[in-house]
């Protein structure tokens, strides 16, 4: 449909129909559809001279590239879009741009420039009142300052997120408030509040049916009972994450769920069944290349190996992993391997 607006020339329906379906890639988790339809709005936008529409398409198409795990490309989409917007005088939209812009630093694992720029977001929100993108800004400062390994300075700003959101009505955002939330209760030690905060933000997914952050969410539990000694809980919860990714289609997902549940495999002696996940985990990186998860995998390999005798092997998939990790801008699990060794 939105090809024949296109094709047809009507720019304005075509860009307005792109903007109404655009949600409903973002839960469903058909990403690879919605770049091609978020270039389509865009054209259309750019076709009609509409400032304003190109801000938002180009924003949308940002990103997508995001969730596609194409960094570069979301970057060059995000800060025209972000000069268009202001240019149309769309301050609010610009700010919500600057957002996406420090989530493509963060997923670089370039933390400090994504706090940089979270906290420019954060005063471009404030200036315009929205609250919203106040609570977006709040929750990335502080599920950054995570990341940068100082949690006692993140939650307090994913604290107050919580609140905005709550007060909004915001289920989505909130329930991601949550999970950062979770992250730092667990980057602090306290297994058992992360856990309470991961199965509420479950909770809240499901009741609007956001199945794209289910798969997040039951992962994270599964992890978490994992390392505390419930293997069998964590198979399910793994499990039922990984079928949830297949259903969505996201390869990125499927690989990481694929490796979390030869993690509990792993722990059950199961080797053949690990290695056969951690194979196809291995494969999927292919069409959705990312240097920490595939360091994960290879850890994993590495370890695998080594339970089977196969020392020389271990250790190839260990260098790899080390590599990749620093490729990936994590040095500390780059050097906790090498001290594991």
């Amino acid at each position: 449909m939105t090809r024949f607006a296109v094709d047809e020339g009507r720019d304005v329906a075509a860009w307005q129909l792109v903007y109404l379906l655009s949600g409903f890639y973002s839960t469903r988790g058909q990403w690879t559809d919605r770049i091609e339809l978020c270039r389509l709005g865009l054209t259309a936008a750019q076709r009609a001279g509409d400032a304003l529409a190109e801000g938002v398409m180009g924003g949308a198409l940002g990103l997508a590239y995001l969730r596609m795990l194409r960094f570069t490309e979301a970057l060059d989409c995000l800060y025209p879009a972000m000069e268009r917007a202001r240019a149309a005088g769309d301050d609010l939209g610009a700010g919500r741009i600057r957002n996406s812009i420090g989530t493509a630093y963060a997923r670089l694992r370039r933390f400090d420039e994504a706090v940089e720029i979270y906290q420019q977001a954060l005063a471009a929100q404030l200036a315009v009142g929205d609250r919203i993108g106040v609570a977006v800004a709040l929750h990335n400062i502080g599920l950054g300052r995570v990341r940068q390994g100082r949690p006692d300075l993140g939650r307090p700003d994913l604290a107050e997120a919580l609140r905005l959101t709550r007060d909004a009505g915001d289920q989505r955002m909130e329930a991601m408030v949550l999970i950062g939330l979770g992250e730092a209760c667990l980057a602090q030690g306290g297994r058992e509040a992360a856990l309470d905060s991961y199965r509420q933000a479950l909770k809240l997914q499901q009741a609007i049916d956001d199945r794209q952050h289910q798969v997040d969410s039951l992962l994270r539990i599964g992890t978490v009972l994992l390392e505390a000694g419930e293997r069998g809980s964590a198979f399910d919860h793994v499990g039922e994450a990984l079928e949830l990714g297949r259903e969505l289609g996201d390869q990125h997902q499927i690989s990481v769920c694929l490796t979390a549940m030869a993690r509990v495999q792993l722990r059950d002696g199961e080797l053949a069944a690990a290695g056969e996940c951690l194979r196809q985990a291995l494969a999927l990186r292919a069409a959705v290349p990312d240097a920490y998860e595939e360091a994960a995998i290879h850890r994993a390999l590495a370890e695998l190996a080594r339970r089977g005798g196969q020392d020389a092997v271990a250790d190839e998939h260990r260098q790899r992993a080390v590599w990749l990790y620093r490729r990936a801008n994590a040095p500390a699990e780059a050097d906790e391997l090498i001290r594991a060794t």
